[in-house]
């Protein structure tokens, strides 16, 4: 029987608490969709910016991660905000963190 391959999954996202809940929805969804995988959470600056993601987030405050990324990007529509998701390379989400009916949808591809 072939070796069942793992999808890499990767958070790239602040130190922010909130995104604990968001990796525990990741692997939530995972598991439901029997996903095999790794998640990986990234939250050094250099990993970061090495991937073309901009870090908004306002240390001591926080208005949230979606208006964040909303008033960077009507600035920048071009610019992909943490916290992004991505899987085997490819960036699924970003900006905001993603429900679980969001996070099947982009995943379900990745499902055996």
């Amino acid at each position: 029987m072939p070796a069942t391959k793992s999808v890499r999954i990767r958070l790239y996202c602040s130190v922010c608490a909130l995104n604990n809940y968001y990796i525990e929805r990741i692997e939530e969804v995972t598991r439901e969709l029997k996903i095999p995988c790794t998640i990986e959470r990234i939250e050094d600056d250099a990993s970061i910016d090495a991937r073309g993601l901009f870090r908004p987030c306002m240390y001591g405050y926080c208005p949230g991660c979606r208006f964040l990324s909303e008033e960077v990007t009507a600035r920048e529509p071009e610019t992909k905000c943490t916290p992004a998701l991505e899987a085997n390379g490819e960036l699924l989400v970003w900006g905001h963190q993603a429900m679980q009916d969001e996070l099947r949808q982009v995943l379900r591809p990745y499902a055996k």
